[in-house]
């Protein structure tokens, strides 16, 4: 049987390609989400632990617990038919002290590091009006994005971490 030499450069392309697809995933509860995956078939999976809710506008989707404190637990968007965005808040609304804060922030950034670009940008963004004070910082690295914000609300503190994918276009 002849062995047919495949160029190294293609071996490495596909290679990177596969670990991209791998690791633009992520986990609600036990349902795991990749990126490309079919519309039906997702949100089938989706409705067997979750609730799921369409927004009035384009083939986009809110996530929520299925059992109490019944919480938005993130969002997801198809294009032509396959899975284009999956977002995650990794805050809980059950958990307002700082430890908590601390273990979304870690667990989000652990899961960005994993099999992403090593090339990443950090943004930061303050908003400050009348009974709204909003900080917030994005690291991206490519399609991977974590968003994390604080700030107070009409008095109330809040605090939101968030990781999103997102199809390249």
């Amino acid at each position: 049987m002849a062995v047919k030499h495949i160029p190294s450069f293609l071996v490495v392309v596909l290679l990177s390609g596969l670990s991209t697809a791998l690791s633009a995933q992520i986990q609600f509860g036990s349902t795991s989400l990749i990126l490309g995956q079919e519309r039906d078939s997702t949100l089938r999976r989706l409705r067997q632990l979750h609730r799921i809710e369409s927004f009035r506008t384009g083939d986009q989707w809110v996530v929520w617990s299925k059992s109490p404190p019944f919480e938005a637990i993130g969002n997801i968007g198809f294009e032509r038919g396959r899975l284009a965005f999956i977002s995650r808040d990794w805050t809980r609304q059950d958990e307002d002290d700082g430890g908590a804060v601390a273990r979304a922030v870690v667990n989000s950034l652990r899961s960005l590091g994993k099999g992403t670009p090593k090339a990443c940008s950090i943004s930061g963004q303050d908003i400050a009006q009348p009974n709204y004070d909003h900080k917030s910082v994005e690291i991206a690295c490519g399609n991977h994005k974590v968003s994390i914000s604080a700030g107070k609300r009409e008095g109330n503190n809040f605090v939101a971490v968030f990781e999103s994918w997102r199809e390249p276009r």
